[in-house]
């Protein structure tokens, strides 16, 4: 720390004269005092004599007033000051009293042995900000010269939330989650050299999700036979799916599924509930149901059975339903495929017992009498899953000698039993995927070859109804 020279001198200017007066009022006795700030050109000069609560007072630098201080409850008797260049600085206190006819000063003098540093010398902290695949979630990447030999802390509306110490764990970002709303992000370096250059802030808009109103329109052709069409924005990019009374039938956008943004369906008679649900790690219950009431037609018999889950593949399904034991026939179907006749002269038990494929799948009876030419039917639809667990997900990653490419390899226990996939992303936008099913003879590799400058993300994720939402991921950055 380099010295201070400190050379005073009081002025006091006073003036006797006899009175009959036996009180005599002692004029102020101006002192302060110099210590070193946060720099070598930083000074703090304090005022402290008795009184100085009642009077004003005024700083001066080589005889330039800088700052006039008046008697109030929030006054400071501080006074702080950069000194930049090399030399010898004259401070004084100047004190305005009533009791007095000349002001009182007093003065220090104080040497600088060398000049401060330029903006050159300092650090300039500086950071970007980076989009996630998520609306509310930011990267802040620390970008400035020098900043490996700092330490240096992030701070969201002055709150400290994160310190970046000298160790091999920093990253230089800050990974952050945010509700809708303005915020300041700050950076503070911590410096003895320059106090005044080491602090660097952005402003952040955080917007609310733009979440899509699901909605479908529905035609009916011939009767009971529904055609049912998505009819929303950014139906092209989510997930969704269709259900009728709360049974899984089709689906859209997602991996193993065709894509046409519409259902068609035969109801039997009766009220049912249609619906699509929205598939989003940012958006809330995104649903939109109709009703439809199916009537029988006219001299048709009522159609109905139940269904019971037997085992994970296996279910029995049970007609029921008035004047079964007088059709002369009715059949059971299978996603449209006829697997079972029931008639009078067969005499059988109104039962179907069936072992099914993973899957969704549309169980039918079928019927016509001459009452009813055209026929009528009555659908349930079952989504069968087998039973499965999710796997602790894990993967190597191999960069090619020849090219800016890895090679990721899946390596985690049990692989060959689930359905998993491979996805890349840059700035949250996805740009490729990729899918192994369950029991390939594919081997579990997945290469990609990278633009330069480029951030990436590449993840695994575990497919299946209790996993969907389990992945792992690592972040790519690719300099040229």
């Amino acid at each position: 720390m380099k010295l201070i020279k400190l050379f005073g001198c009081l002025f006091i200017v006073s003036f006797l004269s006899q009175s009959c007066d036996p009180e005599i009022t002692p004029c102020p006795q101006p002192r302060f005092t110099v210590e070193v700030g946060n720099s070598p050109n930083h000074i703090i000069a304090t005022a402290d004599f008795e009184g100085i609560e009642d009077v004003v007072h005024s700083w001066y630098i080589d005889d330039n007033l800088v700052e006039t201080i008046e008697p109030g409850n929030n006054r400071s008797n501080k006074f702080d000051a950069d000194l930049s260049k090399a030399g010898t600085y004259r401070i004084c206190l100047k004190v305005e009293s009533e009791e007095c006819d000349e002001a009182l000063e007093f003065c220090l003098e104080v040497k600088i042995e060398k000049d401060g540093p330029t903006d050159e010398d300092c650090f300039q902290p500086e950071f970007q900000i980076k989009e996630t695949d998520r609306h509310d979630v930011f990267s802040f990447h620390a970008d400035f010269d020098g900043m490996d030999t700092l330490v240096y802390s992030w701070y969201v509306d002055d709150l400290l939330v994160e310190t970046e110490e000298l160790n091999d764990n920093r990253d230089n970002k800050l990974l952050w989650d945010f509700d809708p709303g303005q915020y300041t992000i700050c950076m503070v370096v911590q410096s003895d050299v320059c106090p005044d250059n080491l602090k660097f802030c952005r402003e952040l808009t955080v917007k609310a999700a733009d979440c899509p109103e699901l909605s479908f329109v529905a035609n009916e052709d011939p009767v009971n036979v529904y055609t049912f069409k998505a009819d929303f924005e950014g139906k092209e990019a989510l997930q969704y799916k269709w259900y009728i009374n709360d049974d899984l039938v089709d689906q859209e956008n997602t991996p193993g599924s065709e894509t046409d943004h519409q259902l068609y369906w035969q109801f039997g008679p009766g009220e049912h509930t249609i619906c699509i649900v929205g598939i989003s790690d940012q958006c809330e219950k995104l649903e939109f149901c109709k009703q439809i009431v199916a009537e029988n037609p006219e001299g048709c018999p009522d159609l109905f059975f139940r269904k019971e889950k037997i085992s994970d593949r296996n279910y029995k399904f049970f007609a029921e339903f008035e004047g079964i034991n007088d059709l002369q026939w009715y059949g059971w179907f299978i996603d449209g495929e006829w697997v079972e006749d029931e008639s009078t002269a067969k005499q059988g038990d109104n039962i179907l017992d069936y072992v099914f494929t993973e899957g969704t799948h549309e169980i039918c009876i079928m019927t016509e009498t001459p009452d009813c030419p055209r026929g009528t039917e009555y659908c349930k639809t079952i989504d069968v899953v087998f039973e499965q667990s999710c796997k602790t997900l894990s993967f190597t990653a191999k960069k090619e000698a020849d090219a800016p490419a890895y090679t990721f390899t899946a390596d985690f226990e049990g692989r060959d039993d689930v359905t998993y996939i491979w996805s890349v992303s840059v700035n949250g936008d996805p740009v490729g995927k990729e899918v192994r099913e369950a029991g390939s003879n594919d081997d579990h590799a997945f290469y990609w070859q990278f633009q330069p400058g480029e951030e990436y993300l590449v993840c695994l994720k575990q497919d299946g109804v209790e996993c969907s939402n389990y992945q792992v991921c690592k972040e790519f950055i690719i300099t040229p």
